[in-house]
């Protein structure tokens, strides 16, 4: 019973399974020695928590806060405007397909239990098949080009056009245009990175870097000013650096810096130094600028970061 309530409600810091599900199952049938070690070892890794107040927030695929925890305290912070009677939510996963959300959430506990998602996104997609197929065709291309660029040398444009032709992109990127920016966000910025990645394959980098503007808008658009959105700016400083347009770059790290959320959010529970935002920056903007690894672009932005950072703390 203990671990069911764990199960549901525990918070765990950039934990795939939002928490220590998958280290409870796996020290069920473990000795006293090996459960301390393996707990140990997972505290380092995630360092997870049950914080009562908190774990009443409910779950939504637009969610207007987000969480972060900072040792053994934890922090929601709001990542738009929230209206008054408006309820605040998290999201208790990454960004999923409604249908992957459905087969998720449906057994959350661990035992059987779970909810079915009814935030504005899910109802209107469950209640629209066509847009529910729609939805999943694209997030199935999306996996899977992801999954040809990891496993396989195929750069992320031939990716796209392999899972999901232009003609068909462009249709849906249509469609999903009419709806409520919050519902087509999950959608849109995948359609519209995957087309940047085509035409920035095509020498058409500045029609690119629109569809990189626009992926960001769309992500924004449904989760707010939370980390992963961080990488779509990367994405754009790397994109202007390419088209030529610094101060449109330096723009975006200006962004990324004053989110307030950054230093506790991008991969560890320790406040972020100048010198990791500039490796970051090099990490998420130098795809977008150069195709290969390029030492000179590489210092360009290290520099062009260390001054963000340097500006936004005087």
């Amino acid at each position: 019973r203990i671990r069911d309530i764990l199960n549901a409600n525990v918070f765990g810091h950039h934990s795939e399974d939002h928490g220590l599900k998958v280290d409870l199952q796996r020290l069920g049938n473990a000795d006293r020695q090996t459960k301390m070690i393996q707990m140990q070892a997972a505290n380092q890794r995630d360092g997870s928590g049950l914080w009562i107040q908190e774990s009443l927030l409910n779950h939504s695929c637009t969610p207007n806060c987000t969480w972060f925890q900072i040792h053994d305290h934890i922090f929601i912070k709001s990542t738009r405007k929230v209206s008054k009677g408006d309820e605040l939510c998290i999201t208790y996963s990454e960004p999923l397909s409604t249908a992957a959300i459905h087969d998720k959430f449906s057994d959350w506990s661990g035992s059987g239990v779970g909810f079915r998602c009814m935030c504005e996104r899910c109802t209107m997609m469950h209640n629209n098949p066509s847009l529910l197929a729609k939805e999943q065709e694209v997030y199935d291309a999306f996996t899977k080009a992801a999954e040809l660029v990891t496993t396989h040398p195929v750069p992320m444009a031939v990716a796209a056009e392999m899972t999901l032709p232009e003609e068909k992109r462009n249709e849906f990127i249509r469609i999903f245009e009419e709806l409520p920016p919050r519902c087509a966000a999950f959608t849109l910025e995948k359609l519209y990175a995957m087309n940047g990645a085509v035409l920035n394959s095509k020498g058409s980098d500045r029609l690119a870097l629109t569809n990189f503007e626009n992926a960001a808008q769309a992500y924004y658009a449904g989760y707010g000013a939370i980390y992963p959105y961080a990488k779509q700016l990367w994405r754009i400083v790397g994109s202007a650096m390419r088209c030529g347009r610094s101060e449109q770059a330096i723009n975006a790290l200006k962004r990324i810096r004053q989110m307030s959320c950054f230093d506790a959010a991008a991969g560890t529970s320790t406040p972020i130094t100048q010198q990791k935002f500039a490796e970051l920056t090099v990490h998420y903007a130098h795809p977008w600028w150069k195709d290969e690894m390029d030492h000179m672009v590489a210092q360009h932005l290290m520099q062009m970061a260390r001054r963000v950072w340097s500006n936004a703390g005087a």
